[in-house]
């Protein structure tokens, strides 16, 4: 199968081609044309649109790519976006969250926790963000890698909300535009060193010597 590397750069790359041609057809050429002076606008927004689409990417990936970790695992707990989403609109923006989106934090946030607990053993349960030597540590690096990648979408998401009170250009459909064309280029020489050296030298046929005996005759 293709390694991390190559993934990531053929993900990354793709997302980017497709992103633009997208945020293209619905802004228009007016609207971007109108993006750098945006940018200028809200830098550290655009950097950080672009720093945490890059992260969530890397994350994810390394998440699925991890030895001995779960898929299942690894999709819930990236799944849990929305609800990161959420506490951070409260805390940064602000926003005002109904009792139930409150009751649904905790329980999303116990139920993670369970999830990445229980697959380890019971004398390692304390050691969980410490240990690295038992079987378990690989799901356990699965579920930290998916997690992040979780709490970078989360704030991508705020990041992008936090953008529409100064501006109502699509910033951060640019930024995730960089990170990905960031992300795929810093893959791509890493993808390509792996296929050189994996792939099977083409050699000329090997002549055998003459025998002495066939000299002499």
């Amino acid at each position: 199968g293709a390694s991390l590397a190559e993934w990531l750069a053929i993900k990354s790359l793709a997302s980017a081609l497709f992103s633009s041609g997208l945020l293209f057809h619905q802004n228009g050429i007016g609207a971007v044309r109108r993006l750098p002076a945006a940018v200028a606008r809200v830098p550290a927004h655009f950097a950080a649109g672009a720093l945490l689409h890059a992260s969530a990417l890397s994350c994810r990936a390394a998440a699925f790519y991890s030895t001995g970790g779960s898929a299942a695992l690894a999709l819930l707990l990236i799944s849990l976006c929305p609800f990161w989403a959420a506490l951070l609109g409260r805390v940064v923006l602000g926003d005002v969250l109904p009792r139930r989106t409150v009751a649904a934090l905790v329980a999303a946030t116990a139920a993670a926790a369970i999830g990445v607990i229980l697959p380890s053993k019971p004398a390692y349960r304390w050691m969980l963000l410490l240990s690295v030597e038992d079987e378990f540590a690989g799901a356990r690096r699965s579920a930290m890698f998916a997690l992040a990648a979780g709490l970078c979408l989360a704030s991508l998401l705020t990041t992008s909300r936090s953008v529409t009170r100064y501006s109502d250009a699509p910033v951060v459909g640019l930024a995730t535009i960089a990170g990905s064309a960031t992300v795929g280029a810093a893959s791509l020489p890493v993808a390509l060193a792996g296929i050189w050296t994996a792939a099977p030298l083409t050699r000329s046929p090997e002549i055998a010597p003459r025998s002495p005996e066939i000299d002499r005759a």
